[in-house]
């Protein structure tokens, strides 16, 4: 899969692409098939070196909207299930939504039904939280 990984602090062009292996579901954690994501302030401190906590290389990005590619039986989730996912360690403690497969924590998936495209879905996440 392709992740874009970020291994120093600069402009937009940054970025290494890397093909990794899909991640594997936990007991704790789900594969999330990433469909879109939104692009937030906060990324683009984190890009140029403003996020001290942030240790690189880390694919960055703190929320993203897709499917469940694999999880546990306990998980409470569904295969193929619409969810989304922000904030919570994502794209900052560990690898976020600029990738195309993401391990998240199970409680950190949110089931969503809607019938909005992806990109439009994915303009969500952060924005709902942030005037929530």
């Amino acid at each position: 899969m392709l992740a874009m990984v970020l291994n120093h602090p600069g402009d937009a062009n940054v970025f290494d692409p890397e093909d990794r292996p899909i991640p594997k579901a936990t007991a704790t954690k789900s594969v999330l098939k990433i469909m879109a994501f939104g692009i937030n302030h906060a990324e683009l401190i984190t890009r140029a070196g403003g996020s001290p906590d942030v240790h690189l290389p880390r694919v960055i990005g703190i929320e993203a909207v897709g499917v469940i590619y694999e999880t546990s039986a306990n998980s409470g989730l569904q295969s193929n299930q619409k969810v989304l996912t922000l904030m919570g360690g994502f794209g900052r403690a560990f690898d976020g939504s600029y990738e195309a497969y993401a391990l998240v924590p199970n409680d950190q998936l949110y089931p969503v039904e809607s019938d909005l495209s992806w990109e439009a879905l994915a303009t969500i996440p952060e924005s709902f939280y942030t005037a929530y």
